[in-house]
């Protein structure tokens, strides 16, 4: 027999070997999983037992006498427990230098493992380098869009001093502009359209009269205008910040379907025109009389106010949807 043979005996008999260990290990690893679910399902047997007996069992022992006596039991994380069994098979003589613990389980239950132990929710992304390119670049695109097309909707003077170019994109969007008596407008007229009420509202005007009235509002008036549209009535708020609800401004509306079809019609009808209407929500705006900004010492409401007569519409809104798009 040569040398080469002996090695070659030795080596097939330490494969041999690691073979058996490592199907042992799966083994009681299977055998330990199989036990731990037999023990869920019979614990949770046990703890339907006196219910289905229609027995209510007050113990006054404490749940664990060993435990109180004891206190708490001792926590462990994965890890630990990880490296406990890799010090035992060290300790029987199993080579774990080409061994993982985790490679013995497959994905899924090693990820069941390890958020059983951690108690808590963590989320994990395993980025590459073309995932972080992708994000540096959606970023620097964002930026760059909101510096060449956002912009500021019309050309002012910003704050006295910064002269402005004004929106490429808003413009283009405003030019398409329609006559405020379309045939939408002819056909979907609705209660809270209305520029002069019987009742003093300040601020309530021609150019004003959609920021102030709840049903011109894209979000808003999905509700408080179908509702206006359904009594018969208009709310707007006050340049004040007062909320005013008037009834009888026109036709009542019963049937919501109904209600709600002239709603968007109607927003449709004036998206167009010469001053359009409010982006999502700006509306409310006007409720919230706080803050003190700028030289003119404006508060929030002023500054909605401020704004949408300077072109921040909902066309405008489109056109800053651009960076987030």
């Amino acid at each position: 027999m040569t040398d080469t043979d002996g090695l070659s005996v030795v080596l097939n008999c330490a494969t041999q070997d690691w073979l058996q260990t490592l199907t042992s290990i799966n083994g009681a690893l299977a055998e330990s999983q199989s036990q731990s679910r037999r023990l869920d399902e019979l614990e949770g047997r046990i703890s339907l037992l006196p219910r289905e007996a229609g027995v209510n069992v007050v113990s006054t022992q404490p749940k664990n006498r060993f435990r109180s006596e004891l206190g708490p039991p001792p926590t462990f994380t994965w890890e630990q427990l990880r490296e406990s069994a890799e010090k035992r098979l060290r300790a029987r003589s199993v080579d774990l230098s080409s061994l993982r613990i985790d490679d013995l389980l497959d994905p899924q239950e090693n990820r069941r493992i390890e958020s059983r132990f951690r108690g808590g929710f963590t989320l994990t992304a395993n980025l590459d380098r073309f995932d972080v390119i992708a994000a540096i670049a959606a970023g620097l695109v964002a930026a760059a869009a909101d510096f060449l097309v956002v912009r500021i909707p019309k050309d002012i003077v910003y704050l006295g001093r910064h002269f402005q170019t004004g929106s490429p994109l808003t413009k283009w969007i405003q030019s398409l502009e329609v006559s405020s008596d379309n045939w939408l407008a002819r056909n979907f007229k609705t209660a809270f359209d209305q520029v002069v009420v019987d009742r003093e509202i300040s601020g309530f005007g021609p150019r004003t009269h959609r920021l102030q009235t709840l049903g011109h509002d894209p979000l808003v008036g999905l509700i408080v205008g179908t509702i206006d549209i359904i009594r018969g009535g208009l709310s707007a708020v006050s340049k004040s910040g007062e909320l005013i609800f008037l009834s009888g401004t026109g036709t009542p509306q019963f049937n919501p379907f109904t209600a709600l079809v002239f709603e968007i019609g109607h927003l449709l009808s004036d998206c167009s025109t010469k001053m359009g209407i409010p982006p999502p929500g700006f509306s409310l705006a006007q409720i919230l009389q706080v803050g003190s900004f700028g030289a003119n010492e404006r508060s929030v409401a002023d500054l909605a106010r401020f704004m949408y007569l300077k072109g921040y519409d909902s066309r405008h809104f489109l056109t800053m949807s651009t960076s987030v798009a």
